[in-house]
């Protein structure tokens, strides 16, 4: 049970050891689907209970908004709404867009 978010990540090429080893440490290597281009990484989790008061989610969070100018973190719930934000997506080009279709 619980409210379940696929979590969308982008974070700028130098940072990705420092990231992976943070994954690495709470043990969240394999849950995202990972891509990559010339200057960004970006990772896809789903069905994940991301809640800030869990330790995981709390230093992803942390890292994220440390490095705000490089990296940025969406959430989208089971419901399709926004369910976590961190950093600056906004400047990373990542937006929630919601679709009504008849």
């Amino acid at each position: 049970m619980g409210y379940r978010s696929d979590i969308f990540i982008i974070i700028h090429k130098n940072l990705e050891e420092n990231f992976s080893n943070l994954l690495k440490q709470y043990d969240l290597e394999n849950s995202f689907e990972k891509e990559q281009d010339n200057k960004y990484i970006k990772y896809k989790g789903s069905w994940f209970k991301w809640y800030d008061s869990f330790k995981d989610v709390k230093a992803v969070e942390t890292f994220i908004n440390n490095h705000k100018d490089k990296a940025g973190l969406l959430g989208i719930g089971e419901d399709g709404a926004e369910s976590a934000r961190a950093g600056d997506p906004d400047e990373m080009n990542m937006w929630v867009v919601s679709n009504i279709i008849w």
